[in-house]
């Protein structure tokens, strides 16, 4: 399979005109509380008349399943992202609401590989993460990559992908690449002052294809 490239934390009609000129697979919307948060008229303005070939990833933080339903029924969501701590029986209920897929985030730490272990055939996918005290991701810091054995061990038990976030950019992806993951997830790793930047977009997918080119050799 191919690697993988989601780029996350959309914010503007400037990064969404970027990422839909992207060889991005995904493009993600944060609807929690962040500097990134969008709202859904923010969406269907910039998606206007606009159907994407990527998949659109709609992330939410512990949020009322009611909630999400309403943010589907409105825009053309593909993936819902679970990022906050939700329990087992959230994540069952949600399945049982919503006909789209589910990814769990997991933030690395010691319990993590347990809790990935809870979602055992709920979720259709995982990402790693780095969460500090105040934010749930996009911290654009990274956990210890030396862990990432754990997690594909379990993704693998249940044949599930593996995305790894947190502190990824142009300059360190190739060290990252050697781990057999899925894809990369990435929002602050292509972005200049705050705006997602398609010369680093370019530079990122560069460096993941030299990767894959060298692995088909």
């Amino acid at each position: 399979m191919a690697l993988s490239l989601k780029i996350c934390g959309n914010h503007s009609k400037s990064d969404v005109d970027i990422s839909l000129r992207s060889k991005a697979d995904y493009m993600g919307f944060v609807f929690a509380e962040s500097k990134r948060k969008v709202t859904i008229e923010d969406v269907k303005n910039w998606l206007e008349h606009k159907r994407p070939s990527q998949k659109i990833v709609a992330l939410f933080v512990n949020e009322k399943i009611e909630t999400i339903k309403d943010t589907i029924k409105a825009l053309p969501i593909d993936i819902v992202q679970c990022h906050g701590n939700e329990s087992k029986d959230y994540i069952t209920r949600l399945k049982n609401e919503i006909k789209l897929p589910i990814w769990k985030v997991i933030h690395a730490n010691k319990e993590a590989v347990d809790y990935m272990a809870s979602f055992a055939g709920l979720v259709d996918g995982y990402i790693v993460d780095c969460k500090s005290k105040n934010q749930w991701g996009g911290t654009g810091t990274s956990f210890d990559w030396s862990t990432i054995p754990l997690y594909l061990n379990e993704a693998k038990k249940q044949s599930q992908p593996l995305l790894i976030a947190g502190g990824i950019n142009p300059d360190n992806v190739e060290g990252l690449l050697h781990y057999s993951i899925d894809g990369i997830d990435l929002s602050s790793g292509v972005e200049i002052e705050g705006k997602k930047s398609m010369a680093l977009i370019e530079q990122l997918v560069e460096r993941m294809n030299k990767h894959e080119n060298n692995l088909s050799r």
